[in-house]
């Protein structure tokens, strides 16, 4: 702490001296000074010299790279402050207002408005990158747009920041109004800066990242007088964790402990404490509401679609700790990520989550509309999440990651729906994972990417940190194109103090085609493996269904499969392989197990017969439910004490039923659920006849129970061309024909057109209809 005041004051010390000594170069835009432009002055300095800036709006975009240089305002030597309002430098949104070159030395900028700003980089108001001993004083920073840190981007140096005033900035990535990585940074204590309502994916007036030590960060006015991680964001190095210790005398609004309703009829003008006064956008509720962790508050979402576009929506949506958002329904409720133009080169995100605690999203369906490179979620650190009842989907061709996380903080993602995806190069979900998913869906999504390199995105990759655990969860229907690909990689983070550790527990695995191994899971420091009650079938490749190493204990599972091997034992060096298969069914027995560097412990209770899947196609999720003449029917472990099954099977089944728990992610007991305080399921069957179709074609679908019913169709590239059903209809059968116009009555052209079919009651129906000219 008296090292941090000694230099402040010897900051302070020595720009009043470069004052005294200094060369004065005017600058006056009415052309009375020795210059009109602020650059031309700068360029002519040498080490020393003083830019002094007379009053107006200067359309400039400032370079200095110079040592010894101070740009200042009338303001300097008045000590008016009206000088900093009428000195204004104005990017006029081209680059970054000032941009302090790396290695130019004790650069000061003291009482002039910067403003105006962009970078796809870091710092569009102000950018200081591997200098020292620079200083920012008695600046207004505002209305600057860039990638990270809008208002002020320090990387790699020691600055002085004193008596700013930083607000209304926006940034895509991290830090709003002040992005700082390394180094250090001095907040004076005594002439405080202002930071507040500024907007940021993470941390939305300050984010700071691989300090070597604890950061003080005293303050006038703040956003809140109680910072959390969701408006003064960190990311830690692997060997420092530091602190932001916030010194703060004023708040700059207060939050409302209330719910809050956002609409697309709204406006962010009014209170949004009702559905009649609803606000505009999701990220102004969510930066209004109180994180309350006794009671936690709800922003309710209500039908509608969200779009950048469309009605001026704010992305990445920062979460908040202890906040519900909470939308109408996966088919109201429509947020979509779309290509942002000004940030070609960044992930186009809806949700960002940094550091954040309980928290819950819900209720919604997102869609990558058009965009490349983009993202539903992303984020880290987040601790006891629960995402639940979203459906995500692209139905384009694109680089997209569905779910980018960091998530090493116990976190649980619940009824999540990722499908109808095709992606030229990331995956559906890619990052680190501590925690639980459960009840999720990842199904009909393709990989087209192809490369020469002996390596491809999966579609699935995640990195565990001690443990994770899928339940109740299926993946269909995926395929990759690349001859070296996984569809499912899972890895570890190596801990020294215990073993990794992943289950796959009552989850369905099926229809995936990958010309490599399907589903890998390499760690590093003998991995613990339990896979209990999974079936693995219906898939195929040229190498395994199932490559692992570490302790692997297989129980209760189905593996048939067109594959090489069933499963393979990778010889990960300096560790030992421990493989035990019981009560399982694998196509070939232990012949289909491959690989060495390992010991096998196949018990006699496991079987090869055929499985006997119900098999038809398109009473979809039934195909793999056992048939009654299943020799998987009650074959498993008569113990199931430590399995950890959850209480129902993927159908809403009792996992156990007639005292005797069977093979397979699906318990059999005669009717798809005969247990009445479970909640049904109800299946629902769509058919196009004939397809591919000329002239028309006729959908028809059946439904076990009156719905709300939305049937739309869309082209290849995730454009809705009509919408055929938006109503509620009766039980039984419907029947309808589409004569292949489009919503404006124009014939579609020859192709591949897509049928959706969502309703309240069954899961949501891709379907692929061909038109023929």
């Amino acid at each position: 702490m008296k090292l941090k005041k000694s230099l402040c004051i010897g900051l302070l010390f020595f720009i009043c001296y470069i004052y005294l000594s200094a060369i004065t170069r005017i600058v006056d835009i009415d052309g009375t000074g020795q210059y009109t432009s602020i650059q031309t002055a700068i360029n002519a300095c040498v080490a020393g010299d003083t830019v002094l800036v007379y009053p107006g709006r200067y359309l400039e975009n400032i370079i200095i790279q110079t040592n010894n240089i101070s740009l200042i305002s009338l303001e300097y030597s008045t000590n008016n402050p009206a000088y900093i309002d009428s000195t204004i430098i104005d990017g006029h949104a081209a680059n970054p207002c000032l941009r302090i070159y790396p290695n130019a030395l004790n650069i000061n900028v003291r009482g002039i408005s910067i403003t105006n700003g962009f970078s796809r980089g870091a710092g569009a108001g102000v950018s200081i990158f591997n200098n020292t001993l620079s200083s920012i004083i008695n600046c207004k920073i505002f209305n600057n747009v860039s990638g990270d840190g809008a208002g002020i981007a320090i990387s790699e140096c020691t600055a002085l920041l004193s008596g700013l005033e930083i607000f209304d900035n926006k940034c895509y990535g991290m830090g709003g109004g002040v992005y700082i990585y390394g180094y250090s940074v001095i907040f004076d204590p005594i002439n405080r800066c202002s930071i507040y309502n500024n907007t940021a994916g993470s941390g939305q007036d300050i984010y700071a990242q691989s300090l070597s030590s604890d950061l003080i960060v005293y303050l006038n006015t703040f956003s809140v007088s109680n910072p959390t991680s969701y408006y003064a964001g960190k990311r830690t190095s692997l060997n420092v964790d530091f602190q932001l210790i916030f010194d703060i005398q004023n708040a700059n609004h207060q939050e409302i402990n209330n719910d809050l309703y956002v609409s697309i009829e709204g406006d962010d003008d009014n209170d949004g404490l009702s559905p009649n006064n609803a606000l505009k956008t999701i990220h102004t509720a969510i930066y209004r509401i109180a994180a309350d962790s006794l009671n936690q508050k709800t922003v309710h979402i209500q039908p509608g679609t969200y779009s950048r576009s469309t009605n001026q929506q704010v992305f990445p949506i920062a979460m908040k700790s202890w906040v519900k958002l909470v939308g109408n329904g996966i088919a109201s409720t429509i947020l979509i990520t779309e290509h942002n133009p000004l940030f070609p080169n960044q992930s186009d995100i809806v949700f960002n989550i940094n550091s954040e605690n309980d928290f819950l999203i819900q209720g919604l369906s997102i869609t990558a509309n058009n965009s490349t490179n983009s993202s539903a979620i992303s984020g880290q650190n987040a601790k006891n999440v629960q995402m639940s009842n979203i459906y995500i989907y692209g139905l384009t061709p694109s680089d997209i990651s569905i779910i980018r996380c960091n998530f090493f903080g116990n976190c649980l993602w619940d009824k999540i729906v990722i499908e109808t995806v095709i992606t030229s190069r990331f995956g559906l979900i890619e990052g680190g994972f501590q925690g639980i998913i459960r009840n999720c869906t990842f199904r009909n999504a393709t990989s087209t990417f192809v490369s020469d390199e002996v390596w491809a995105y999966p579609l699935i990759w995640m990195g565990i940190n001690k443990e994770l655990t899928f339940e109740n969860c299926i993946f269909d229907n995926l395929i990759m194109y690349d001859d070296d690909s996984q569809t499912v990689s899972i890895s570890g983070v190596e801990d020294q103090t215990q073993p990794n550790r992943i289950n796959l527990i009552d989850c369905q695995f099926t229809d995936i085609t990958c010309p490599s191994d399907i589903i890998v899971i390499a760690s590093t420091n003998n991995p613990i493996v339990n896979v209990t009650n999974c079936t693995f079938a219906g898939n195929s490749g040229n190498s395994s269904m199932f490559y692992i190493n570490g302790i692997a204990n297989i129980t209760n599972s189905i593996f048939y499969n067109d594959t090489l091997a069933e499963i393979r034992l990778y010889n990960q060096t300096g560790e030992q392989n421990n493989l035990t298969v019981d009560y399982s069914c694998l196509r070939r027995g232990q012949s289909g197990i491959s690989g060495n560097g390992g010991i096998i412990n196949y018990s006699t209770t496991n079987i090869s017969n055929n499985p006997l899947f119900l098999g038809e196609e398109e009473t979809e999720p039934y195909k793999y439910y056992l048939a009654a003449d299943s020799p998987c029917i009650n074959a498993g472990t008569p113990d199931t004490t430590g399995l950890f099954l959850p209480q129902f099977d993927l159908l809403g089944n009792a996992r156990i039923y007639n005292d005797r728990i069977d093979m397979g992610a699906y318990e059999w007991n005669g009717t798809a659920n005969q247990d009445n305080s479970v909640p049904v399921v109800y299946s629902t069957t769509l058919s196009i006849y004939p397809n591919p179709f000329k002239n028309n074609t006729t959908i028809s679908y059946t439904l076990e129970k009156a719905a709300n019913v939305y049937l739309e169709i869309y082209n290849t590239k995730g454009q809705k061309i009509k919408t055929l059903v938006n109503a509620r209809k009766a039980k039984g059968e419907q029947v309808m024909l589409w004569d292949g116009s489009d919503e404006q009555g124009r014939s579609c052209k020859s192709g591949i057109y897509i049928i959706k079919f969502v309703n309240n009651h069954s899961k949501t129906i891709i379907r692929k209809v061909t038109i023929i000219k």
